[in-house]
């Protein structure tokens, strides 16, 4: 039963990383508009940090293809010669082997490029993602956070299968542990095993702390700035308003005293006349 859950698991992220890395392609290829894909040192960039954008793009890009190409030769494989883990027994000693060793072993080298590529893929997308927001590069968000997504669920599924490859051996490796013949040698793999999975995750939690920690920044400032924006509008508006105020009182006193000055003429002229008459 785990043998096939691990292999719908498997075979879900291969096909996977062959639809998502072909809407990536067609989505971001032209996401820095006219820069030619290489980063050419000879372009004339808008600014000097444009350059390494674009090659954190261009490595991301290249990666990707190499995680996508090699996983689905994986599941070729694994197709072909048996699942995965499928032909392990243990041996007259209890230890582990398996009885496809030449296929296998062709499994264990489409590995050794996969993963990697899956770790840097990860890493590089983050760059990716982090730089585009500080330099206020339009970013396809919603395939490259699938795409982000994605290589993150590879370095799950990675851990899922290596956690356990040794069999009963504590992941910790201790050093009292009854260890198969040779047990220096086993103790050693079990050592590699546990640095090369401490390792991978420090890196992707590094740089994705950092990455979270700059958007955060960047999302933060942004609403503040919105909130500074929003301010000065309400001041701007208030002032317009005492302005409008002020101006109306100052015609209405005007009015008022233009009014007077009118009255006042009128009465004086009329006071003339009446002393006309009264002469007469």
């Amino acid at each position: 039963m785990r043998v096939h859950i691990i292999f719908l698991l498997f075979s879900i992220s291969a096909i996977l990383w062959i639809i998502v890395p072909i809407i990536y392609s067609v989505k971001t290829v032209h996401d820095l508009g006219e820069i030619p894909f290489f980063c050419p040192s000879n372009y004339d960039y808008k600014f000097p940090r444009l350059r390494f954008i674009c090659q954190i793009r261009t490595s991301n890009f290249i990666l990707m293809w190499i995680a996508s190409i090699s996983v689905l030769f994986a599941l070729v494989s694994e197709i072909l010669y048996g699942n995965v883990n499928i032909g392990v027994k243990s041996n007259n000693n209890g230890v582990e082997s398996n009885n496809n060793d030449v296929e296998s072993n062709n499994i264990k080298c489409l590995y050794l490029i996969q993963i990697p590529a899956n770790i840097l893929c990860a890493i590089f997308e983050i760059m990716k993602i982090n730089l585009f927001h500080k330099y206020n590069i339009p970013l396809k968000e919603p395939i490259e956070y699938i795409y982000l997504i994605l290589s993150i669920f590879q370095l799950v599924l990675y851990t899922y299968f290596t956690a356990n490859e040794l069999g009963p051996i504590p992941f910790s490796c201790p050093g009292d542990y009854p260890y198969p013949k040779p047990p220096k040698a086993y103790y050693n793999i079990c050592l590699i095993r546990l640095l090369n999975l401490t390792f991978m995750w420090l890196m992707f939690l590094t740089s994705f702390c950092f990455t979270t920690q700059g958007l955060t920044e960047k999302w933060i400032g942004t609403k503040v700035k919105r909130k500074d924006d929003d301010g000065d509008k309400i001041t701007s508006d208030d002032k317009r308003e005492s302005d409008d105020k002020r101006e109306s009182d100052d015609k209405r006193e005007s009015d008022d005293k233009r009014e007077s000055d009118d009255k006042r003429e009128s009465d004086d002229k009329r006071k003339d006349d009446d002393k006309k008459e009264s002469d007469v």
